[in-house]
């Protein structure tokens, strides 16, 4: 999963104020995942206070904050009250990022890929996605083809650039039926 990751003690500065999105330096946000924290800074409770409040989609990931610049309080727990919660582990995660997600690769098994990274880049009209191994083959020596199923959100002409032979070729792609 593409993601960015904020300095709470950056965010006043990168963000004026909360809303959805969630606007932070040039980059905006719909979707914002709490790691399990114990304190939250009051600058950050009001942004995401505000970001919940305006539609954004809050997860928190483990528990709830207990306290707000490191003095028990409330808010952070009313604020987990009210968003997404999942458990801190990969599975739940994806699960509660799932209708935001563009992008989802699966191998042959039907099972979400654990050797791949990606990223998907917007450049004007153009959406750029870059597939690579993250992990190093058993053995280097010998390519192994790895059937996988790329699933985008939106629809798309798509275009394969290999970066191994310099071809670029337009590639087969199918709009699946429309989500329930």
């Amino acid at each position: 999963i593409d993601f960015d990751f904020i300095i709470e003690s950056l965010l006043p500065d990168q963000c004026a104020q909360g809303g959805a999105p969630l606007q932070v330096g040039e980059m905006a946000y719909d979707t914002i995942i709490v790691p399990g924290c114990e304190t939250l800074r009051s600058s950050t409770l009001e942004r995401l206070e505000a970001f919940a409040a305006a539609g954004g989609r809050l997860i928190f990931a483990g528990s709830a904050p207990k306290y707000e610049n490191a003095v028990p309080s409330e808010r952070g727990i009313r604020l987990f009250a009210g968003a997404v919660r999942a458990d801190f582990t990969k599975e739940a995660v994806l699960e509660a990022v799932a209708p935001a997600r563009l992008l989802d690769i699966r191998g042959a098994d039907g099972g979400r890929t654990d050797n791949l990274v990606h990223q998907l880049r917007r450049d004007g009209e153009d959406r750029w996605l870059f597939i690579a191994h993250g992990q190093m083959p058993y053995n280097k020596d010998i390519p192994m083809a790895q059937p996988v199923q790329i699933t985008l959100d939106g629809e798309y002409s798509v275009v394969k650039y290999d970066t191994m032979t310099g071809e670029i070729a337009p590639m087969e792609a199918a709009v699946p039926a429309a989500r329930p």
